[in-house]
């Protein structure tokens, strides 16, 4: 028979290993519910194929407001980045090792912590969220899969060049790209793809205070070939900082937003180590947060 001490360590490791973590995929794919204070954001979603999210309660919002103030600070002062408080804010996040002084050093530079299998623990209302995103258009799929390949290299590298105005890294002059319709191969003889595939990746580093900084940014997107119309496209932005995942992604987001066709809409998911709750994006490049207008009566 097991002894008291030896059930209650079981059942700490358990609580431990159920808080949601980076990476995890949810499994949630109940349909939308609107209520009568859900946020526009939802509301837009509501009537797109997307599943598994809902308007988090003010109450999880309000508990999460030092992540949210971070996230607005950092884009906020990086739409200015020529100003020294612009620069100082970018560089500080890429962390402690620049040596680089910084008022938010404390929230930006490295959030969340390492749990023992190396990956930073989610939002704890994460589980209830579609893990995946999603760009939607009210197009088919082949139609928005040519629209967002050939405006999507130029977006990234505009982003590029932001974040060389931020942190003077350096600006990418090619993108590494990668572009199959359903049945096409990356090489001759190879496995046919069986969806449309777009893939697109830059590097660029540089020597900052004796410390190499080497930062990379990719995006893939990946459509069911077979929807005529009203289709949903998974979209995965990274940007990293010697290779730890980095908020300045937000800024690539919004570089994507802005070249979706008219009417498209993305939804990401919640990310901790990102500063990201969940929401959308139209295409005007503004986050629109998925938080519930008030309190329910």
């Amino acid at each position: 028979m097991k002894s008291i001490a030896t059930i209650l360590s079981l059942l700490v490791i358990t609580g431990c290993s159920m808080t949601p973590k980076v990476g995890d995929k949810s499994g949630a794919d109940y349909p939308i519910t609107l209520k009568a204070n859900s946020s526009p954001a939802l509301t837009a979603l509501s009537k797109t194929p997307i599943k598994g999210v809902r308007d988090l309660s003010i109450d999880e919002f309000e508990d999460e407001s030092v992540t949210v103030k971070e996230f607005e600070e950092l884009n906020s002062e990086v739409d200015s980045p020529m100003s020294s408080e612009a620069y100082a804010l970018g560089s500080v996040a890429v962390g402690a090792s620049l040596g680089l002084a910084f008022k938010y050093a404390s929230g930006i530079g490295i959030l969340g912590y390492l749990a023992s299998d190396d990956r930073p623990e989610n939002y704890e209302f994460s589980g209830d969220f579609n893990s995946k995103g999603y760009i939607y258009s009210s197009k088919g799929s082949e139609e928005l899969f040519d629209d967002l390949v050939s405006t999507i290299p130029d977006a990234m590298l505009s982003f590029n060049r932001k974040i060389d105005d931020i942190l003077d890294v350096g600006v990418e002059d090619e993108l590494f790209i990668i572009k199959l319709k359903e049945g096409e191969s990356s090489k001759k003889g190879g496995v046919k793809s069986k969806e449309h595939v777009f893939f697109g990746s830059g590097s660029v580093g540089k020597w900052i205070n004796e410390k190499r900084v080497f930062t990379k940014y990719s995006l893939s997107i990946i459509c069911d070939p077979k929807p005529k119309r009203e289709t949903n496209c998974v979209v995965n932005p990274q940007f990293s900082i010697n290779k730890a995942n980095h908020p300045l992604v937000s800024l690539l987001v919004k570089e994507i937003a802005k070249v979706m066709p008219e009417g498209s809409l993305m939804y990401l998911p919640p990310r901790k180590d990102l500063n990201r709750i969940p929401m959308v994006y139209k295409t005007d490049g503004e986050p629109m947060y998925l938080v519930e207008k008030n309190r329910a009566l």
